[in-house]
């Protein structure tokens, strides 16, 4: 597994964490789809982040800068 990727928790895996920490397994049971929601955004930003950004929109036009002089024509 690499570092990017977030690992898959079996029944018996939430089963197991439930009674480490003495936890309602009920409650850690429904907790799944939470999980499986989380994995899916991090999926999303790691797809994003690894995404060609070239094929994404074109690179907006320069934006031209006006120079005001310092001094006392400077009001």
């Amino acid at each position: 597994m690499s570092r990017t990727d977030v690992p898959s928790f079996t029944p018996a895996d939430l089963e197991t964490v439930a009674g480490r920490w003495n936890l309602d397994p009920g409650l850690v049971g429904r907790l799944g789809p939470a999980i499986d929601r989380m994995r899916a955004a991090y999926g999303r930003v790691r797809d994003l982040a690894t995404e060609d950004l070239a094929s994404r929109a074109p690179e907006p036009p320069p934006v031209a800068v006006t120079r005001v002089p310092p001094g006392p024509d400077n009001p």
